[in-house]
Formats: structure tokens, sequence, C-alpha cells
């Protein structure tokens, strides 16, 4: 994993930013309406890293004030996971419209050959971590947003989902914290086995599927048998 730059010039990262097209970055993901447009870039600049992964909202009006707020959650989750293993590290929120990231060095679980065990345990450590912090990821299901580096370990990736638990008494948020930290565990489960048969004892207290989860399963599953 990319350890984050614990010397980062945010300085020299606010005039990169103010000089540059963001259009001149490469275009690598297709984000959600609402969460905008991901790009990378490559800084000719001492003071900054070799690669950086940078998102904006994108629109106008309504939708770009909605994908905005989306961003800044985000990056308030990233705080909150600050120096977390696991997790792509995030430089800041540059102008209030760029979400600056480290760039992670690996490939989408999507893409890889079946990991070991320890990659699983590694993660599931991550996930939890992850929960203790109040930041629940909400879509993990999503393989490409699980990294496996070269060294085998595997890196959480777009938080743009992300639900997180507020303090105090706030019933409503903490209950839909709940449910997401259990779609959480439950993407863990589905990925280790390849679906949620033959989970064994160990690992079945982590399986913990909501009946929206279950409704939308079976919904799949009808339209992958219609001719």
């Amino acid at each position: 994993m990319t350890p984050p730059d614990r010397h980062l010039n945010l300085s020299a990262l606010e005039d990169y930013f103010r000089a540059v097209d963001f259009d001149q970055g490469r275009a690598i993901s297709h984000a959600r309406h609402h969460q905008g447009e991901v790009r990378l870039f490559a800084p000719q600049d001492p003071h900054l890293p070799d690669r950086l992964i940078v998102k904006r909202p994108k629109g106008t009006g309504l939708r770009q004030r909605l994908a905005l707020k989306s961003l800044r959650r985000e990056h308030r989750a990233y705080q909150r996971l600050k120096g977390l293993d696991g997790v792509a590290p995030c430089h800041g929120l540059v102008f209030d419209q760029y979400l600056v990231l480290a760039f992670v060095e690996g490939v989408p679980l999507s893409s890889a050959s079946p990991p070991p065990e320890r990659f699983y345990t590694a993660l599931l450590q991550t996930i939890q971590a992850m929960h203790q912090r109040g930041v629940a990821h909400g879509d993990l299901k999503k393989k490409d947003n699980i990294l496996i580096t070269p060294d085998g370990h595997p890196v959480i990736v777009d938080l743009g989902t992300a639900v997180l638990q507020k303090p105090g008494w706030h019933p409503l948020n903490h209950r839909l914290f709940d449910l997401i930290k259990r779609t959480d565990l439950n993407a863990w489960v589905k990925h280790k086995y390849g679906g949620y048969a033959g989970v064994d004892s160990v690992d079945q207290r982590y399986l913990n599927r909501s009946w929206p989860e279950r409704v939308l399963t079976a919904m799949r599953a009808r339209k992958r048998s219609k001719p």
C-alpha cells in the first residue's frame, strides 16, 4: 500500500490545482452521477507525489450541490480513517472541490486470482476498524472497491457511499449505520466464499443479511434466469 506523505506540501498542492486543467487528468472511473468524476494526475513537482487520484463533483445547479455535499461527506469519512492501514490515504479537499487521494498500486479484486486466507483476515480487520471509527462503507460488494497490492494486502477505496455514525442520540442515523455495517460484513462473507453457501461456523457470525438485501438478490436471480 502506498503510505500517505506526512510532509506533503499543501501549498504546492493548491498551486498545482490552481494551474491545472482538470480535464487533463486521465479518466479512471465512471463514478455514479451524484459522486462526480475521478481522474489520475501525474504532477511534475518535487513537492508532490508522482501520482494522485482526484475526484470532483460534476453537473450544474442542484445536481452539482448534491455532488459537492456527497464529496464533503466522503472527505469527512477519510478524516476519521486517517492513518488506518488498509484504506487509501486522503491528502485533503482542495478548494472545496477536489478530493485528493494517494495513488495505490494494486489490482481490483474483480480482476485478481483468488487471494489466500490471510487476505480475507486482513480485510475483515480493516472493515471492523472502520466500523469502530464510525464509518461504514456501503458498497463493498462491488469488487472494484477492494484492491490487492503487489504484496498481497487489501486496500479499500471509494468512500462515496459511506455512512458516518453521528455521536450522541441519533436513532435513525444509528439504525442506518448498523444496517450498512451488516452489508459490509455480508460483502466480506460473499467475497471470501463466492456466495452465501458453505460458510463455516466461525464466519457465520458475520453473515446477517437484511430483508432489502434478500429482496435484491432474489430480483437479480429472476432477472438472470429470464431468457
